[in-house]
C-alpha cells in the first residue's frame, strides 16, 4: 500500500507544480489574457488523483483480504464476482490473478470521488470509521468534509461535462481564482493523507 500513497503524493506534487506555473505566469503577463483554465485544469487532475488513489487501495486492500492480510469485511463476503472468475479460480487455486482482473474489469466503469461512492468502495476492505477519524484529524466534522469533498467533485464535474459555463450568464464561465483552487489541492492532500494513515493499519 505505500505504493498507493506514494503515487498519490507523486500527483498532488504535479498539480502543485502547475499551480506555481500558472503564478508565475499571472505576474508576468497582462490580466487581460485569461489563463484561468490552468486552474480549471488543476480541479481536474486533483479528484483524478482521488479517483486512481482509491481504485488502487481497494484492488490492493481485496487480495490483501483475500489472502487473510487484513481482517475480512461484510463488504467483501458479499462482493460479486463473475462465474468467468469462479472458472478461473478453479483452474488456477493457487494463483490469485483472477481476483485482481475481476476487480480491475468491475470497477473500471465506476469512479470513486463522490463521498458516497469512496465509502462504498472502502467499506469492502476497512470497518474504520475513515471519515471520522480524518474529520477528527483535520479539526472538522465528517459531514463537513464529505460536503466540501463533494463541492469540489461538483466543480470538477462542471468543469469535465459542461466547459465550466454558467447557465446564468450565457458565453460565461463559473468564476475560479487560486486561492480556491489551492485550498482544494491541501483540502484533497490531508484527506487522503488521513484516510491512508488509518486505512493502511491493520
Amino acid at each position: 500500500m505505500d505504493k498507493t500513497i506514494k503515487q498519490f503524493n507523486e500527483n498532488i506534487e504535479r498539480i502543485r507544480m502547475l499551480h506555481s506555473v500558472y503564478l508565475s505566469y499571472r505576474s508576468q503577463i497582462t490580466p487581460l489574457v485569461d489563463i484561468s483554465d490552468m486552474l480549471r485544469s488543476e480541479l481536474v487532475l486533483l479528484v483524478s488523483a482521488v479517483d486512481f488513489y482509491v481504485h488502487e487501495i481497494v484492488r490492493i486492500g481485496m487480495l490483501e483480504v483475500f489472502c487473510g492480510i487484513r481482517p475480512e469485511t461484510s463488504s467483501f463476503r458479499n462482493y460479486s464476482i463473475s462465474l468467468k472468475a469462479v472458472r478461473e479460480a478453479l483452474l488456477n487455486p493457487e494463483s490469485f490473478d483472477w481476483l485482481e482482473r475481476e476487480v480491475i474489469e468491475k470497477h473500471s466503469w465506476k469512479s470513486f470521488q463522490q463521498a458516497e461512492k469512496i465509502t462504498e468502495a472502502l467499506r469492502i476492505i476497512t470497518d474504520v470509521d475513515f471519515w471520522g477519524r480524518a474529520a477528527l484529524a483535520m479539526n472538522s466534522e465528517p459531514q463537513l468534509i464529505k460536503k466540501k469533498l463533494n463541492l469540489i467533485v461538483d466543480r470538477r464535474n462542471k468543469i469535465a461535462h459542461e466547459a465550466d459555463m454558467d447557465p446564468s450568464y450565457p458565453g460565461s464561465r463559473w468564476p475560479i481564482d487560486d486561492i480556491m483552487v489551492k485550498e482544494s489541492i491541501d483540502f484533497v492532500g490531508s484527506l487522503i493523507q488521513n484516510f491512508h494513515m488509518n486505512i493502511s493499519t491493520i
